[in-house]
């Protein structure tokens, strides 16, 4: 459903036919190279009322997902560890993952907004 008109969107479309609006924008996730002797991928979890996605992030990578317009929470997890970013998705977003070398936290923040 397009979250300007409410008309109905195919799920391949990456504007409304109806009115003309973006029926997704792009998330792009960045995970900062970082050395450890052990440092396996970052599991992502990004839902929202309508939407779950579930990815994989390895040292030094970047992953870009289309998603349709709305609001997400996004936690990424290793081990123990988790860190949470609530996002609304309006426009193209892009997200930064890395560990904190002081705390040993994992971190998940905004870089920028394009």
């Amino acid at each position: 459903v397009c979250a300007y008109c409410n008309s109905q969107i195919d799920d391949n479309a990456d504007i409304c036919m109806n009115c003309g609006c973006p029926a997704k924008f792009i998330l792009t996730i960045k995970r900062e190279n970082q050395f450890y002797l052990i440092n396996p991928p970052i599991k992502l979890d990004i839902i929202s009322n309508r939407k779950k996605i579930h990815v994989k992030i390895h040292n030094g990578h970047i992953v870009s997902l289309k998603i349709p317009p709305d609001v997400y929470q996004v936690t990424a997890s290793s081990s123990m560890r988790k860190a949470h970013y609530t996002i609304d998705m309006n426009q193209n977003r892009i997200l930064r993952l890395g560990w904190n070398r002081f705390s040993g936290k994992l971190e998940l923040w905004e870089l920028s907004s394009l």
